[in-house]
């Protein structure tokens, strides 16, 4: 079906500790504190992230070595350029789906905060283990940094968000 009816498949990455940041806030309110006193994930969260990042690696898999049918009707957009870069993005995705996207280049840019709001919602320890939940290759292939101190989670100046590699930047 797919295939003979020319479906568009759009898949949405978004940074892991955006996404759990997202997921805890909504599912989990409490902090988990072990019994030693250190920050963790709840455990059910911990899984979500682990399956969140298989889940990206699958689907950028699949529409970037899949059949040629799937690579030709599949585009990749990362929640971040999307927030950072409505006005390019969003053209683009309407172009895609065979849409006039020029109807839609005053998006809104006002959302872009939220993708760095993660950091205002967890706690550097809660980060370090979230990244540590996914490979080194899942931040790689979506230009994302992974945050390596507490000085760099607490300077505001940093985004922790490359370019996508093989993509050109905003």
């Amino acid at each position: 079906m797919l295939k003979n009816d020319e479906v568009k498949v759009v898949v949405l990455a978004r940074d892991p500790r955006g996404m759990t940041s997202s997921r805890r806030k909504a599912s989990f309110p409490r902090r988990e504190i072990s019994p030693n006193g250190t920050v963790q994930l709840h455990p059910i969260l911990a899984e979500y992230v682990k399956e969140h990042c298989v889940w990206l690696e699958t689907n950028y898999n699949a529409i970037t070595t899949g059949p040629t049918w799937l690579q030709k009707n599949s585009i990749l957009v990362r929640y971040e350029d999307m927030t950072m870069y409505p006005h390019k993005v969003i053209p683009n995705l309407f172009n895609f789906v065979g849409l006039n996207g020029n109807a839609h280049t005053e998006a809104d840019a006002g959302h872009i905060d939220s993708i760095s709001k993660w950091r205002k919602n967890l706690k550097y320890e809660e980060v370090k283990i979230i990244q540590d939940l996914c490979s080194d290759h899942i931040y790689k292939i979506f230009g994302w940094r992974k945050v390596r101190s507490k000085i760099e989670f607490e300077n505001k100046n940093l985004t922790f968000i490359d370019p996508m590699p093989g993509s050109p930047p905003g």
